[in-house]
């Protein structure tokens, strides 16, 4: 076995000489997420099959809607601060990951009043699910986004098993009780109850559990408050923008519309998704090195991970009619907005040039690709869902990925001269 992990350990240094990354710390850190993600997509595959198959369309699209409500509020919760814990801890700054717990609490207030706001509205006009449906939304929304500092706080550590292990047990509770709930009691505001409920409280636990076994210390750090600040106004755009869509599609086209529209995203953000989880094991990387390490054979490593993407996207095109006659056949108008959507993969370049900017508190760059960026996806999705329907809000999000990461390519390569150990 050792013989067989060390063949394994000098293929992968051989590798490096090409991908010009350490692909032994790439492997070692991104294996338990990768392995964490294969497990949820399956489990949420199989979740997504029973919405499918047994929720009517309308309250699936419901369901949808009510989710992106709960995203909509999160974007307004201090998001900046679990960033701002990785990049810390990442640096030996670990006190500002329990003291950041109150200031969180307090202004998670602010969200969980608007939303108290918009279900009194629902009531207002009679639509009694809406109404519970938001009301659930300021109630645990605060929560959640407060006490799941702790998957930042491991990332910092780059204890990256113990990250997944509690991701894997508190959403196998999950999709066991939304299982349970979908075969005997399928109510589109059940379900949002079990959804919302269940995570808030997998958050709480897993705070407590995270600091029973590292013990680390109360103590506020000034320099890192006021950069979680700067993250969370930065971040809001950016968060509001990614969840808009479905808002629009609900509004404009109905929830039935949304239903098909979500299936179709589905896969399409999973396979995303496990990309992702290179940007997340790629912070604490950053944070210990200066850009201008960082900025030497970028541009490779990127366009090997163009290459591998582009390669996942005609694979998947190519299987989308056949995977959704089998797993999806109520929904078999949704196959060509599913093939279409899957170029939004292409987004995740971006994502990982702009965690390097994170790592190194620059604000600058971060506002830019924050503001101005979901400024113009928000505006061209809005005008053409309205001129094209479902097709223009797909092409308005593939326009959106493309600029994103071109947009962050060209801050990384800009010849700015930048200061020592940034």
């Amino acid at each position: 076995m050792d013989s067989l992990k060390g063949r394994f350990v000098a293929f992968l240094r051989w590798t490096e000489r090409y991908t010009k990354t350490d692909m032994v710390y790439l492997t070692k850190s991104s294996s338990w997420m990768n392995l964490n993600f294969v497990l949820l997509s399956i489990f949420s595959l199989l979740l997504s099959i029973g919405f499918a198959n047994i929720l009517s369309k309308q309250a699936y699209g419901t369901y949808q809607y009510i989710l992106s409500i709960a995203a909509f509020f999160a974007a307004l919760t201090f998001s900046g601060f679990n960033t701002a814990i990785t990049e810390s801890v990442a640096r030996g700054i670990e006190g500002i990951f329990r003291a950041s717990i109150r200031p969180q609490i307090l202004w998670n207030l602010i969200p969980a009043l608007g939303a108290l706001v918009l279900s009194v509205y629902y009531f207002i006009l009679g639509n009694t699910l809406l109404g519970f449906g938001t009301f659930l939304v300021a109630v645990t929304v605060p929560i959640l986004n407060t006490f799941n500092a702790y998957t930042a706080y491991l990332f910092g550590k780059q204890d990256f098993k113990r990250a997944s292990l509690y991701a894997l047990c508190g959403n196998g509770m999950y999709y066991v009780l939304m299982f349970l709930t979908l075969a005997f009691y399928p109510s589109a505001l059940l379900l949002i109850a079990v959804n919302l409920c269940i995570t808030a409280a997998a958050a709480v636990f897993f705070y407590v559990r995270t600091i029973a076994i590292y013990h680390p210390p109360i103590k506020n750090d000034s320099s890192t408050v006021t950069y979680a600040r700067h993250l969370s106004v930065i971040n809001i755009l950016t968060l509001i923008a990614n969840q808009v869509d479905n808002i629009f599609v609900f509004h404009f086209l109905g929830p039935v519309m949304l239903a098909q529209y979500s299936l179709a995203s589905l896969i399409p953000e999973r396979i995303g998704g496990m990309f992702k989880s290179l940007t997340s094991s790629a912070l604490p990387r950053f944070a210990s090195r200066n850009l201008t390490q960082i900025r030497e054979n970028m541009l490779v490593r990127l366009l090997l991970l163009l290459i591998g993407v582009l390669v996942i996207i005609v694979l998947y095109a190519a299987i989308a009619p056949f995977f959704f006659r089998v797993v999806y056949p109520e929904y078999a108008a949704a196959v060509p907005y599913s093939q279409m959507y899957a170029l939004t993969i292409v987004g995740v370049v971006g994502g990982i040039v702009t965690s390097a900017f994170y790592a190194h508190r620059r604000v600058k760059e971060l506002y830019i690709l924050n503001t101005a960026v979901p400024l113009f996806q928000i505006t061209v999705q809005v005008l053409a869902i309205i001129l094209w329907g479902i097709w223009g809000l797909i092409v308005a999000k593939i326009i959106s990925s493309i600029v994103t990461s071109i947009t962050s390519l060209l801050l990384l390569r800009r010849d700015a001269p930048l200061p020592p150990g940034n």
